[in-house]
């Protein structure tokens, strides 16, 4: 490894083998990348990162100025990059669907912010780009940690007050796991696309006209969405049908059909990043089911 692209302030010191040591002091597995990069400067790294103080002196008493990763994977953690301006705003899209996130480990990067939560066991995650959201990345293998160095001065920094030994890492919001493991449903789970038309029969509630009536619409708000905003209009009109599902005004495989078909229709703005039938699948579901929750029946006309 060269010595090269290091700020004057970090030669010669032991920042980055202490860092590494604080991570391994709160169970976060570490390991050397190159100077000034994030590519791992050991075989196996995901496996081999370690909590060990004797590894971690070796490894930075060779390379003192190596930047400092985590195996996410080994660590039981999932950190999530938002991203620039799109990262942000997919943020406050959730933020106003599902409430403000929990505080977490937090980290500023050059372009936004990494933060940091459990995983639960025995749960498939995958590393993504942009796929959970515009401009969010899901890291679920390694991540590069403050006070990490690119192009000759520091990338990373903790939050002030939010460092994984200032505050505790907390276990993934419930909702942001369905975003995290909608693609890990098999295909065959998903319910078959709606027919052209409904057949109303007994499964219908006794409003029938009017059931059907805010299904077409909730499905043409759907397919008509525009850019930043389908995901929550997913949600929101998944939410309305659900609330009338919970009051028996129709029934539930019809309307999932129906709403997953519009979602599909849905105009791609980002041709990096189509939206998967898992996807929206995950997204109908879980709309439906909160919208069960609170039952609505038709206003009676006066």
């Amino acid at each position: 490894m060269r010595a090269t692209c290091v700020p004057s302030d970090y030669q010669s010191t032991t920042v980055f083998r202490d860092a590494a040591h604080q991570l391994a002091s709160v169970g976060w597995h570490v390991y050397p990348t190159v100077i000034g990069r994030r590519k791992p400067a050991i075989r196996d790294w995901p496996n081999a990162a370690t909590i060990k103080p004797e590894q971690i002196k070796a490894w930075w008493g060779r390379w003192p100025d190596a930047n400092v990763g985590v195996s996410t994977k080994k660590s039981r953690l999932i950190g999530i990059d938002l991203d620039g301006e799109r990262g942000a705003d997919s943020a406050h899209d959730w933020m106003e669907e599902y409430g403000p996130l929990p505080a977490c480990p937090s980290v500023t990067t050059r372009r936004g912010c990494h933060l940091y939560f459990r995983a639960p066991e025995g749960v498939m995650i995958r590393s993504s780009q942009s796929k959970i959201a515009p401009g969010v990345d899901v890291l679920a293998v390694g991540a590069t940690m403050p006070p990490s160095v690119r192009d000759g001065v520091q990338a990373y920094h903790w939050q002030p007050g939010l460092a994984p030994w200032e505050i505790e890492t907390p276990e993934l919001p419930d909702w942001l796991l369905d975003l995290l493991t909608a693609g890990n449903r098999e295909p065959e789970d998903l319910p078959p696309s709606a027919p052209s038309k409904p057949v109303l029969h007994d499964e219908w509630g006794p409003k029938p006209s009017y059931a059907q009536k805010a299904l077409e619409a909730a499905a043409d708000a759907i397919a008509r969405a525009g850019e930043g905003e389908q995901q929550t209009m997913l949600m929101r009109q998944s939410f309305g049908i659900g609330q009338l599902l919970g009051a028996g005004l129709m029934p539930l495989a019809y309307a999932e059909a129906v709403l997953i078909r519009a979602g599909m229709e849905m105009h791609n703005f980002d041709r990096h990043r189509r939206w998967t039938r898992q996807e929206v699948a995950a997204c109908v579901r879980r709309g439906l089911e909160q919208g069960q929750r609170r039952p609505r029946e038709p206003r009676e006309r006066r």
